[in-house]
């Protein structure tokens, strides 16, 4: 029976596979095609878990011609929002494709306002002992590159730009008792300013 049952999956699989390449291999109006995204969290595999995006988060997309330079503005797609809601991600308005090939780059958390493609002022918070200072700290990036019109969704595969400190307290040699149960960690001598380079994904 489970030999069965295996047969039965991978002839789903096939089926499917050939299904999603006879889609992209289907002639599409650009100029009517509006665009679908596919965005994944650094520490997930599915679209959206509780460890990674949520409902309501948005983040700032921009896509430009291959042949162009990333530019604040002129683009095909300007910092627009795109906000999760479920497993999908939206725009406030329908954003259609055009003739050509594209490089999109997207990033996390959303700014209303960029002033800058090659050097973006981000700063870390200096608290982040919760969720929203945490998540504001956490510079989020992903760039797909020579795409198409298509009816198939754009993958924004995002990572992290910013550095992770993990700090783990241990017992020493001389320390008597029982570790404490919370503890406020200090840590001096770092940087929380930088500059982010959107079209290299870079800090």
């Amino acid at each position: 029976m489970k030999k069965r049952i295996i047969h039965i999956g991978l002839a789903l699989v096939a089926l499917i596979a050939a299904g999603c390449s006879q889609e992209d291999d289907t002639p599409v109006d650009a100029r009517h095609t509006p665009m679908r995204f596919e965005v994944t969290h650094p520490s997930q595999r599915t679209r959206v878990t509780d460890s990674g995006f949520e409902n309501g988060d948005r983040i700032g997309l921009f896509a430009s011609s291959t042949d162009k330079p990333l530019e604040i503005g002129g683009n095909l797609v300007n910092n627009e929002p795109l906000t999760c809601s479920g497993s999908s991600w939206t725009a406030s308005r329908t954003l259609y494709w055009d003739e050509g090939t594209y490089n999109f780059y997207a990033y996390y958390p959303y700014m209303t306002s960029v002033s800058s493609i090659e050097d973006l002022p981000f700063s870390v918070q200096t608290d982040q002992s919760t969720a929203d200072g945490y998540e504001a700290s956490d510079f989020l990036y992903a760039q797909t590159n020579n795409v198409s019109a298509s009816n198939s969704p754009v993958t924004l595969a995002f990572k992290h730009i910013m550095s992770k400190l993990t700090i783990r307290l241990i017992k020493g040699e001389d320390f008597e008792g029982e570790m404490p149960t919370y503890a406020e960690v200090y840590v001096h001598n770092t940087v929380p300013e930088s500059t982010i380079d959107l079209s290299a994904g870079v800090a």
